[in-house]
């Protein structure tokens, strides 16, 4: 078995994200494990999840994806 790279998105524009995961889902070795739309609840998906590699949008609701 492969072992897969595990993503989280963190991105407030619903059809971003979907994009994002429909693009990410033609490589077998990615795998979206979590999304989330503003800061505060991304942030506690990445503690939980431990993602390898994070899409994060500059511009939240909630927060600066940047500071």
């Amino acid at each position: 078995m492969v072992k897969r790279t595990q993503i989280v998105i963190i991105d407030d524009d619903a059809k971003a994200v979907e994009k994002l995961k429909d693009m990410l889902g033609d490589y077998p070795d990615l795998q979206v494990v979590g999304t989330a739309g503003a800061a505060n609840y991304g942030l506690k998906l990445i503690n939980e999840l431990k993602p390898a590699l994070l899409f994060l949008d500059i511009e939240l609701p909630d927060a600066n994806g940047v500071a």
